[in-house]
């Protein structure tokens, strides 16, 4: 019975790995490309992805372009590294949605990315004035929670 289950277990793992994107990024490739290569790979794809970033392309700064080539591979060119994450963000989506439309040109409108967290209590603590909050795990206890922040740059991302 021992040898029927990990024999089954082989076999569903086999499965499994067929259907993982195989994704070459280069060997000094940076965290944020590693970030989205990693995306990628979770995804279940048969196909072949290389990621680049690609100094001077069209796109601008985090710009990239997703194009796909007749034996199925897929090549994600960022203007920078920025891009090359977002490329694979891009491409990870399509992918999980069954989209068939592969040749892809983007870049951000504003140069500048990022959400404004507000600090703050809808009421005054005593001896304090307007805003003047201490960040103590009392009053901002999502501020001290690892796990939330995990997730929420990952939805940034």
């Amino acid at each position: 019975m021992a040898k029927v289950s990990a024999a089954i277990l082989t076999l569903m793992f086999c499965v499994v790995a067929a259907r993982a994107a195989t994704v070459d990024v280069p060997a000094d490739a940076s965290p944020r490309v590693l970030y989205g290569a990693e995306r990628l790979r979770v995804v279940e794809s048969p196909h072949k992805i290389v990621v680049r970033s690609v100094k001077g392309l069209d796109q601008g700064p985090e710009g990239f372009r997703i194009d796909a080539a007749a034996d199925g591979t897929f090549t994600i060119q960022g203007a920078d590294d920025s891009g090359a994450m977002y490329g694979c963000l891009e491409l990870a989506r399509r992918l999980r949605k069954g989209d068939s439309d592969f040749h892809v040109a983007d870049a951000p409108v504003m140069k500048l990315r990022g959400p404004c967290i507000g600090m703050q209590k809808t009421y005054i603590l005593p001896g304090r004035r307007v805003y003047e909050y201490p960040f103590t795990t009392e009053l901002f206890p999502f501020f001290y929670d690892k796990a939330f922040w995990q997730e929420y740059l990952d939805f940034l991302a």
